[in-house]
């Protein structure tokens, strides 16, 4: 039996970034350079391309400003109660799969 975990609780910003670089140093250099674009305004726009000699990266970022800190703790903490109720689940029925198949039984 297959279960498909549910998505994580969303956050209010989500930033998706896929970012290459000829080395360790021009990645730390683009990080840097977004890093001082995100001061200066203090957001970032919904998407950025950049290609350059050296690195280069697609960005993209989302705000829902229904979320706030207190909706996702809540949504969070009921989330993490699922995935262990789940996990639960999952270690119970492992456990009476083995012990029948120790018996020589199908499992459930």
């Amino acid at each position: 039996m297959s279960m498909q975990r549910e998505k994580a609780p969303r956050r209010r910003i989500v930033l998706n970034l896929e970012a290459g670089a000829d080395s360790w140093e021009d990645l730390r250099d683009l990080l840097r350079r977004l890093e001082t674009e995100l001061a200066m305004r203090g957001s970032l726009p919904p998407s950025m391309v950049s290609g350059g000699y050296s690195s280069g990266f697609i960005l993209t970022a989302d705000e829902d400003e229904s979320i706030t800190r207190e909706s996702w703790a809540k949504e969070n903490e009921a989330y993490c109660a699922r995935l262990k109720a789940d996990e639960a689940f999952k270690m119970d029925t492992d456990q009476n799969d083995k012990a029948a198949s120790a018996m020589g039984m199908p499992g459930i």
